[in-house]
């Protein structure tokens, strides 16, 4: 054999073995046009298990965005929106593209603890004042005013600080249990005519401004009410004691901390919880 023809011979072999591996490689996702993604997503989807499959279908619908599934035939669908949104995914094999939802999902609910953790720590300003200014008693309740019922939220207050205090800002809302978000939140203040000294006390009764208050309380037990102080003020609005973390905000971080668990715990990405 001459050796130009064995020079070909050995191309020629290189190329085939090259298209065997290429052929029996993994299957990757192909964004060079949408029929090669749709024949690429399909022969991805293929072989595996019901729950590998729904798996890898809740990674691409974090990644991408549900509206751009192709899988729904009632959507329509914009060839270049959507080939821009897997364009940063192409070559991915399931794994792949599992793996780098997984790993995306948990730096995004990490970042919202670590955010969350850190505005509580310079959150106070004497908190130890703060919570030495008992509400002894609240509640939430609705009276008839007129042809209407209003809510009313009662509290006694009960001055345990060292300070007169003459301004009294509160917030009041009713928690969801397993929502990021209170169901409804007012904030108001209590003004004390010639303050309220220290170890006094003082029963009062406040309208909240949202009458929507009334329909969802007495009982309403899906729902928690919490009434706490969020800023204590002296003579001339000297700020005595203030805070921006409540029970909202615990509640909040207690939920995403929930979340970051089971992320890390079960490997799948908790789409259904906040944060999202």
């Amino acid at each position: 054999m001459r050796r130009d023809t064995r020079a070909c011979f050995w191309r020629w072999l290189v190329v085939v073995l090259a298209m065997v591996v290429v052929g029996c490689g993994p299957k990757t996702l192909d964004t060079s046009s949408l029929d090669k993604l749709e024949n690429s997503l399909t022969a991805l989807r293929e072989p595996l298990e019901l729950d590998e499959r729904d798996r890898f279908d809740e990674a691409l619908t974090y990644l991408v965005g549900g509206g751009a599934i192709l899988n729904d035939e009632t959507q329509p669908v914009h060839p270049g929106i959507v080939l821009a949104l897997y364009q940063p995914f192409a070559g991915m094999t399931v794994e792949g593209v599992t793996v780098e939802a997984h790993r995306r999902r948990l730096e995004e609910v990490r970042g919202a603890v670590t955010a969350l953790e850190k505005k509580h720590e310079g959150s106070d300003t004497n908190r130890e004042v703060l919570d030495a200014f008992d509400l002894a008693a609240s509640r939430v309740y609705k009276r008839n005013r007129g042809f209407l019922e209003w809510p009313v939220i009662e509290f006694k207050a009960e001055n345990n600080t060292d300070q007169v205090i003459w301004l009294i800002h509160f917030r009041a809302a009713l928690l969801r249990p397993g929502h990021e978000e209170p169901w409804l939140v007012e904030e108001f203040a209590q003004l004390v005519l010639n303050g309220l000294a220290p170890g006094d006390g003082d029963l009062w009764r406040i309208e909240p401004e949202r009458q929507e208050w009334v329909t969802l309380v007495d009982p309403h037990p899906d729902l928690g009410f919490t009434l706490e102080v969020m800023r204590l003020e002296g003579l001339g609005g000297n700020v005595i004691a203030a805070t921006e973390w409540g029970d909202i905000e615990e509640a909040r971080l207690a939920l995403y901390q929930k979340t970051l668990d089971e992320i890390r715990t079960t490997g799948g990405l908790a789409l259904d919880r906040p944060p999202l």
